[in-house]
């Protein structure tokens, strides 16, 4: 299927529900300071990580004093990537 715009995106995915239970892999949820201020996405990571059956699980908060306060914690990348590669490391013992 190939989806060439936003209307046909929200139609191909209209009934989805993510279920964090079907998700057995190891997971890491990033979420930046910023975005975590929001009752709603405290709300809906709290039901992603409680859910998540996989132990290998971790969820980081990204400090605003580091400059990492922002969606997908674009302005310091470097912070990012290390705790995606401390829990890589972690994940891979």
């Amino acid at each position: 299927m190939k989806i060439d715009d936003l209307p046909g995106l929200l139609a191909a995915n209209k009934g989805f529900r993510f279920d964090p239970a079907k998700v057995t892999a190891p997971s890491l949820i990033l979420v930046s300071n910023g975005e975590y201020q929001s009752p709603e996405i405290k709300r809906q990571t709290k039901l992603c990580i409680e859910g998540l059956p996989n132990p290998k699980k971790r969820l980081v908060i990204t400090p605003a004093e580091e400059g990492a306060s922002s969606h997908c914690i674009m302005e310091n990348r470097s912070l990012m990537s290390q705790e995606l590669f401390d829990w890589l490391d972690e994940v891979f013992k």
